[in-house]
């Protein structure tokens, strides 16, 4: 479009100017998708937003306002989002024109706080004693001996007598949003029991 005016003097006289013609560049479309389907995670977990178009000189991410990251990535991984918070991004094209997206908000779950208690005060026994370990904070419970699962469901209690010296004990805890952490390892001491021998 081409922009001029006509000029009136104090004698009713008037004379129009050459015009001034504007290029003008459209905006970018931006628009913004989530690795995570549903946008609800747990807490911890990483996510990788993904702008659009492709192409594009800079792409601005924020959260809840605040620039994350800025650069000619058109990906940006987190994992430090917390609950409601929002990801948008500003796109800027070549012209050097801008949009911005509309943002995704994410629900952020928090992981269960896992507990794991043994029988045996100590944690020193004979070979063969029974000893019972207790797992707490959450709706389902996965025991590892040496690492190895023995035992996965809704019960809070795992009870072994064949624990080898050194064995670690730990439970998967898993809560009611399907968040999961594991608890710290109780490392048994296993002394052998003497060789009797009647004489």
């Amino acid at each position: 479009q081409s922009v001029t005016v006509r000029v009136t003097n104090a004698a009713g006289c008037l004379a129009t100017s050459t015009g001034i013609t504007t290029t003008v560049n459209p905006n970018p479309i931006a628009s913004i998708t989530s690795s995570d389907g549903d946008n609800i995670i747990c807490a911890g977990t990483s996510v990788t937003f993904t702008a659009t178009p492709a192409g594009a000189t800079t792409y601005n991410f924020r959260v809840n306002g605040v620039s994350q990251q800025s650069g000619a990535s058109n990906l940006y991984t987190t994992s430090a989002l917390t609950t409601g918070q929002t990801v948008d991004v500003i796109v800027t094209s070549a012209a050097g024109c801008t949009g911005t997206s509309a943002g995704i908000v994410t629900t952020v779950n928090a992981n269960p706080t896992p507990g794991l208690t043994s029988s045996d005060a100590d944690n020193i026994i004979c070979a063969g004693t029974n000893v019972i370990f207790t797992g707490s904070g959450g709706t389902n419970y996965e025991f590892f001996v040496g690492g190895v699962s023995v035992q996965n469901g809704a019960g809070t209690t795992y009870a072994t007598t064949t624990l080898l010296n050194g064995q670690s004990v730990t439970v998967r805890v898993t809560n009611a949003a399907g968040c999961l952490a594991t608890s710290t390892g109780i490392t048994t001491t296993v002394n052998p029991n003497p060789v009797a021998q009647a004489i």
